[in-house]
């Protein structure tokens, strides 16, 4: 039925695959199967682009910062490679957790430090050694700062592409930005940018674990300050299309800083401001006209929302109370209900923060109801 010179004798290395013609293909396992090589394939476009997108941006200015003749790229194009790298190289780690890992830095040291003696590599793997060092109060100031200069020199020259590709972005999207910066100046690729770009931008940085330097700091602070401009300015607006801000994109801002804030708490202050700016857009503006000023808002939005306020540690008291009493309408209703893991994460939010009774009514009361709806 088939030709046997389409595949070797080896048998347990091919197999035959029928497409339903007279014809059969041969494939080799062991190319289809082999992952680490098409892995390290995809590595190496992903790093072959970023450096081409690094070296792009190097030239569209000078080394006064001035704009080149090499044509700038569009914000929403630079968003949108941020937004694939960040789903491609997600963070390593949790918010908060140290980096490197405590077992990452032991196995560092046992590479620098070899074998016992009188041991091979082998019995060397079963042998737990410890080592007590004992440090003068004249030596430890120095070898600790001779031990943060390796660290860092260290740091910097293991950083990976895609981490530079994130640093050379956050100083594009901040050139041009500043508090010397007229309302009325267009230049600035963040003013550029829709909402939409601000949050994508804003999540890939969080996403991706970049917010231990210097440019990542700067750029989350200047798209939260450039999101509450725009909710300043579509506040006393009558244009509908500058009113429209949609709940999803000003909440992914404040999850991304309040993430970002568990690494980084130079952000935190950002955070309160914009969460300020939330309660007057939304809560405060419309208390007087509805008792649910978050009835357009989306289950996912409320949620994120409120996951923001507590990766931060923020008791925002009014934004809370709000929250919770609008949940607590949907568990009631259950017309726009909740799914099982929002209702356990405002629960966990509500543990993280300590919202009692004692705090207001709406807390003592949505346990309850929460796992009734459980």
């Amino acid at each position: 039925n088939h030709d046997k010179s389409l595949y070797s004798s080896r048998k347990d290395r091919f197999v035959l695959v029928k497409d339903g013609s007279n014809s059969c293909s041969t494939w080799d396992l062991k190319e289809q199967i082999d992952g680490d090589a098409t892995d390290k394939k995809i590595d190496e476009l992903f790093n072959i682009i970023a450096l081409r997108m690094i070296e792009h941006l190097q030239q569209t200015r000078d080394k006064y910062g001035k704009e080149t003749k090499l044509k700038r790229v569009q914000p929403g194009e630079l968003s949108m490679l941020l937004w694939a790298y960040a789903n491609a190289k997600p963070r390593d780690c949790p918010p908060g957790w140290e980096q490197p890992r405590r077992v990452e830095k032991m196995s560092i040291e046992e590479n620098r430090g070899g074998t016992p003696r009188g041991g091979n590599v082998d019995s060397a793997k079963n042998v737990d050694v410890v080592t007590f060092v004992e440090l003068d109060d004249e030596g430890k100031n120095e070898r600790s700062s001779k031990g943060k200069k390796n660290d860092a020199k260290s740091t910097t020259q293991h950083r990976s592409i895609t981490s530079r590709l994130f640093d050379s972005t956050a100083i594009a999207f901040c050139q041009g930005e500043g508090s010397a910066v007229k309302e009325s100046d267009k230049s600035g690729m963040l003013r550029n940018c829709t909402f939409q770009d601000l949050s994508n931008i804003a999540w890939s940085y969080a996403s991706h674990g970049a917010c231990g330097t210097k440019q990542a700091e700067a750029l989350m602070m200047f798209v939260a300050k450039e999101a509450m401009r725009r909710m300043s300015r579509s506040m006393g607006s009558t244009s509908d299309q500058e009113r429209r801000i949609l709940p999803r994109d000003i909440t992914q801002i404040a999850w991304a800083l309040g993430t970002m804030e568990s690494d980084n708490s130079s952000v935190g202050d950002v955070l309160v401001h914009l969460v300020d700016a939330i309660n007057d857009y939304w809560i405060h503006k419309e208390e007087s006209d509805n008792d649910r000023p978050l009835k357009d808002w989306r289950c996912a939005d409320l949620v994120q929302l409120a996951t923001a306020l507590s990766h931060g540690r923020l008791d925002n008291r009014p934004v809370l109370i709000a929250i919770f009493e609008e949940a607590m309408d949907r568990l009631i209703d259950r017309s726009r209900g909740f799914t099982t893991s929002e209702i356990s994460i405002l629960m966990w939010v509500q543990a993280r923060l300590y919202l009692t009774a004692k705090n207001h009514k709406i807390f003592g009361s949505f346990p309850s109801s929460a796992s009734r709806a459980l």
